[in-house]
């Protein structure tokens, strides 16, 4: 199963504790001032780029109704319904695979969004170790703007806990891009949704960027991604609080993954605890990808979206995602941890932010993933 993938590769990317050391020892880089390529917008920018049909949908059946030749039979208005939750399954490669579908308020259809998460072994509503709860906030936040979205479990864990390979050994990183395309294939394929758009967390970004490249999305979403390989992140993660010996021994070790074969030397025990011997295949299928690279094969209108106070993966790192291709906009949120909440600079903001459920997303955030799903 997947289980034991967390209590290993979330020690390292995406929830390394760096938010537990003092910020202020090293401050995030000003993307303001950074030479770019990409369109950067504050979340007010991205919605005053949008434009909106403002014909009444009255009028274009009033319209239809004087054409002797039309039918008519669909032109009857929907019955509206209340905002609801619905409990939605879709059978993987190895298992069923559970989540929730939030609809809005009204008649359909409705844009929706699939969250995909980040590393390690995370339930639908963003929770592993930490309990954030930051998934399940962001699809009632775009619910309320009338956009619907889709969340579920990861392999391994909740409704989705018997489609993940029973060894640890076996699982791959395509183990984690298969549910993501197959959830996106179910929603292409309802009549209750227009744009499809998939948004990936964290590691979940790139996973996103491979379901763009294998399904005819409508839209991709980064948030919080990286714009490393993993090897190399990891490195990048480890550099300031490892040893002289433990970073030797960490870039040789990334050095033998990257060229697909397992590590046989001896590690010190960080080291070791960080590439774990079961989990080095999967690290293998991961390390493999560029974000960047992959990013670059896509078409689709793609968002970039960064937090200013992301102590985990710099803000840079959306911009160099942001000039993978033209026609990209980038969006950097104001008080916006690794999490997508609202924090602060000191440690302890930054550690609530990953762990306080009741700690609220970070203000912009919803109105920006908004305005460009309402967009497409």
């Amino acid at each position: 199963m997947k289980a034991p993938l967390l209590t290993t590769a979330s020690l390292f990317l995406f929830t390394t504790s760096a938010c537990d050391r003092d910020p202020a020892s090293s401050p995030p880089v000003d993307v303001d001032a950074q030479d770019a390529s990409a369109d950067v917008a504050s979340p007010d920018a991205v919605a005053d780029d949008v434009t909106t049909d403002t014909t009444d949908p009255a009028d274009t059946i009033d319209t239809a109704d004087t054409n002797d030749t039309a039918d008519t039979t669909d032109t009857a208005p929907c019955e509206a319904q209340p905002a609801h939750s619905e409990n939605r399954t879709v059978v993987g490669a190895l298992g069923s695979l559970g989540g929730t579908l939030e609809v809005p308020a009204g008649c359909g259809p409705f844009p929706v969004v699939l969250l995909v998460s980040g590393s390690g072994t995370t339930d639908r509503d963003g929770n592993n170790f930490d309990r954030p709860d930051n998934y399940r906030l962001v699809a009632l936040g775009l619910r309320d703007q009338g956009i619907a979205s889709l969340r579920y479990d990861d392999p391994g864990i909740g409704e989705s806990l018997n489609a993940a390979p029973d060894r640890l050994e076996d699982y791959r990183y395509e183990h984690d891009v298969e549910p993501a395309a197959r959830w996106a294939e179910t929603l292409l394929a309802d009549d209750a949704f227009g744009a499809v758009v998939v948004a990936g967390h964290s590691q979940g970004a790139l996973t996103a960027t491979l379901v763009a490249e294998r399904e005819p999305i409508d839209g991709l979403v980064t948030l919080a991604g990286t714009s490393l390989p993993a090897g190399a992140l990891l490195i990048q993660q480890l550099r300031d609080s490892a040893t002289p010996e433990e970073l030797e021994a960490l870039e040789a070790a990334v050095a033998e993954l990257n060229a697909g074969r397992l590590v046989t030397t001896p590690l010190p025990p960080r080291v070791a605890n960080v590439l774990a011997r079961p989990l080095q295949p999967y690290l293998i299928s991961w390390f493999a990808f560029d974000p960047v690279d992959e990013l670059a094969r896509t078409t689709v209108p793609l968002l970039v979206v960064h937090g200013r106070n992301d102590w985990l993966v710099s803000p840079v790192q959306a911009r160099e995602l942001a000039a993978a291709r033209p026609g990209v906009r980038a969006t950097y949120i104001d008080r916006m941890a690794h999490s997508l909440k609202e924090a602060g600079l000191d440690a302890a903001s930054q550690r609530a932010a990953k762990t306080d459920p009741e700690v609220p997303l970070a203000p912009g955030l919803i109105d920006a993933l908004a305005a460009f799903v309402l967009g497409l």
